[in-house]
């Protein structure tokens, strides 16, 4: 089910400073009592209702307290917990959890919601043990109901949402924080400044790139603190200190930043930490265990040319599929590093069907017209918590921008390793010789210790026995999955010496024109239905079989059948066939056509060609 999640709370923009003090999440109303959440106690007049709409589903929402705070809390109890709704919600429990998906250390009924803050006394009070938890509730949300509150300030932790039992992370979503608080009585240190959410800008380095981390310092304690220091070591090297001469207030929180070079470090894998060393004035950090962070970044020197793979589900039967067809084709228009394939499952199955696509549906595939690419979740893609996501949209433009984006996302990530296809068609017995060739740079194995190779398929500008719903008789069909030439998910790759070469002989059905179709080769890591999030696609190519026999009307005949265009239509002397193809391959109708160069394949009697034409 692809549920649409609506975003009603404001954008704000995200605090980049070196050193910015924001809004803290402890407040403090007497010396042993701390309300530990992201939102005011006061639920503001505009905070509008987020969640799924029109449908009845299962529903869930949490704030994550870190380490940082957790830490000088322990000893003390959790004694209630407290959530902001609109009313409506049934069946509401309030928990306490180590992770989203654990087991509750403390689960207790509220029932039905009522509109503000619903307040739930624990009857067992939660022991603080210092280390991370989770604070939520869940329950059923009614069809017509939209009850789940945040305010309008993003913070990190604060807004995880499950919908279905998915959980899914909106921060930086426009969604702001969740209107939860838990209620604590504990003895507060009085000093006490703690690191937390510690992010490198990225995962991947190359030599010549700067590196940037960022994290958070809060001061926990009830004294305020007149300075610091930071010290930052990566691997076993040499400690760099920055000295703060800045004071930080009691319950008040910052974001520290920093940038350098990539080039002092080797290929690989390197870890860093970042500490707090000292604090002004000879002070003492009551709270030593959460004064620490790591994190880890690679740095890579060769990478090699990248191309994604995007995987369409749709079938004959669906009558939004040609919307989805009409995004992705928007959306591909002006790139050349984009492989097509095209799975006839997701509605039902049709004509088109290879068998092994059902295979593909349990990357999350809950219905079509849907997509992937590169077989990655991507962050920006809400209504998911898997691969696949919705690409039913009216709006084709509208659309096209978004899929565009997951594009990008997947595009920006470095491929450590090439591929390279060769193949020859014998047009007589219709055999097909393909071998394929990859190269890894020195790291591969390092984030990739297991990776298959898959050989696919694919023919384009196929008219279908049924005809499309949601279309025209004409609908022609692209990119359409022919075979899989090695195991569903591919076999694994043999190295030598970093390299691998993969042959495959196959016969062609007669049905299908070689002239049109595709070989592609896929690197991918290995699936498992278990881990559908983790099987990414690394490298991708695509080539045209070649048979000699496509074209074979001369130049001359050519010039005979006086090939024009008339009021948008390519038109020629005699009783010929006519297919239109863009020239990224995708056949069109021969009707309307916009401004452009198009590639024509020409069919008189046994004889073809091809050429191209331009629609002024």
């Amino acid at each position: 089910m692809n549920l649409k999640l609506l975003i009603s709370a404001f954008l704000l923009g995200i605090i980049t400073t070196v050193h910015s003090q924001s809004q803290t999440f402890v407040q403090k109303t007497e010396i042993e009592q701390t309300t530990l959440g992201y939102c005011s106690d006061e639920i503001s007049a505009n905070a509008d209702p987020i969640g799924v709409q029109g449908q009845a589903v299962s529903i869930g929402a949490a704030i994550r307290i870190p380490v940082s705070k957790m830490a000088g809390l322990k000893g003390g109890k959790i004694t209630k917990i407290r959530i902001g709704t609109k009313s409506g919600l049934t069946g509401i429990y309030v928990w306490i959890r180590s992770s989203l998906d654990g087991k509750a250390e403390v689960l207790q009924r509220l029932g039905n919601t009522t509109d503000g803050w619903n307040e739930v006394a624990l009857d067992t009070p939660y022991e603080i043990t210092g280390e991370e938890i989770y604070i939520g509730y869940s329950g059923k949300q009614p069809a017509g109901v939209m009850a789940v509150l945040a305010n309008e300030e993003e913070q990190k932790g604060a807004t995880y949402l499950s919908i279905e039992n998915e959980w899914t992370d909106y921060y930086g979503k426009g969604f702001g924080a969740l209107y939860i608080q838990a209620i604590a009585q504990a003895t507060l240190p009085e000093t006490d400044l703690a690191i937390g959410d510690f992010t490198m800008d990225k995962t991947f380095y190359k030599t010549d790139e700067p590196l940037n981390f960022s994290f958070n310092l809060s001061n926990e304690g009830t004294k305020s603190i007149s300075g610091y220091s930071i010290s930052y070591r990566i691997n076993d090297g040499e400690e760099i200190t920055e000295d703060i001469n800045k004071s930080i207030n009691a319950g008040a929180k910052e974001t520290y930043s920093k940038e350098i070079p990539a080039n002092d470090y080797g290929e690989g894998t390197h870890q860093i930490k970042v500490y707090i060393s000292k604090l002004a004035g000879g002070a003492i950090d009551e709270i030593a265990l959460n004064d620490t962070l790591k994190g880890t970044f690679s740095i890579y020197a060769t990478s090699y040319p990248h191309k994604i793979l995007l995987e369409q589900f749709t079938t004959i039967n669906c009558v939004n599929c040609p919307y989805g067809g009409k995004v992705l084709t928007a959306a591909i228009s002006e790139r050349d590093d984009v492989v097509w394939v095209a799975h006839h499952v997701g509605y039902g199955t049709d004509e088109l069907t290879l068998s092994e696509s059902g295979d593909y549906l349990k990357f999350g595939v809950s219905g079509a017209p849907a997509a992937m690419i590169d077989r990655t979740k991507i962050p920006a893609a809400t209504d998911t918590s898997y691969p696949p996501f919705g690409i039913g949209y009216s709006n084709t433009i509208a659309g096209a921008k978004i899929v565009t984006s997951y594009m990008d996302y997947c595009a920006a990530i470095p491929a450590f390793v090439s591929v390279s296809i060769e193949n020859e068609y014998d047009p007589q017995t219709r055999q097909l010789s393909i071998t394929v060739n990859g190269e890894r740079n020195a790291i591969f194995n390092t984030f990739y210790p297991k990776a298959n190779i898959s050989v696919f398929l694919t023919e384009n500008g196929i008219l279908a026995k049924t005809a499309q719903s949601g279309a025209n008789k004409n609908y022609v069909h692209n990119h359409v999955l022919r075979a899989i030439l090695t195991e569903t998910f591919g076999n694994n790759i043999e190295w030598e010496n970093n390299k691998f070469t993969y042959t495959t002989t196959t016969t062609l059905d007669e049905a299908w024109i070689a002239g049109r179709m595709n070989v592609i080769a896929i690197v991918n890591k290995p699936f498992d239905a278990q881990t559908p999030n983790d099987a990414q696609v690394l490298n991708v190519e695509e080539s045209a079989i070649d048979d000699p026999t496509y074209d074979s009307i001369t130049e001359q005949q050519l010039s005979e059948l006086n090939l024009h265009v008339e009021n948008g239509r390519v038109v020629i002397t005699g009783n010929h066939d006519l297919e239109i193809y863009t020239t990224n391959g995708m056949r069109v109708p021969n009707e309307a056509l916009p401004k452009g160069f198009y590639l024509i394949r020409i069919i008189a009697g046994d004889n073809t060609t091809h050429t191209k034409i331009f629609i002024p």
